[in-house]
């Protein structure tokens, strides 16, 4: 991931808990959604660069299963087709 932003954080620093979800959907590592220390720890592992910001682990397991295709890309393959997916789902909505 590179670090496109003043702050030093990745671009997409909220996608960063979705792409860690995919991981952990992808691997199976359920009890990584246990507690927030687990999470953390596959954070770090997953995008490192997001050191200075931990997210809880919120969202049920179906989710990280739903999302864990995003874990076979990069981190910017993964967040372009978050945005992508974003904007069209938005698009039919309004539409």
């Amino acid at each position: 991931t590179g670090r496109g932003r003043l702050s030093g954080l990745p671009i997409g620093t909220d996608f960063v808990y979705f792409y860690t979800l995919a991981h952990v959907g992808h691997a199976g590592t359920f009890a990584a959604l246990a507690s927030n220390a687990a999470f953390y720890r596959a954070q770090m592992e997953v995008v490192p660069a997001a050191a200075d910001t931990p997210y809880p682990p919120v969202y049920p397991p179906q989710l990280a299963v739903l999302l864990s295709p995003l874990a076979q890309l990069s981190y910017g393959a993964a967040y372009a087709t978050w945005i992508a997916l974003t904007l069209a789902l938005y698009g039919l909505v309004v539409w």
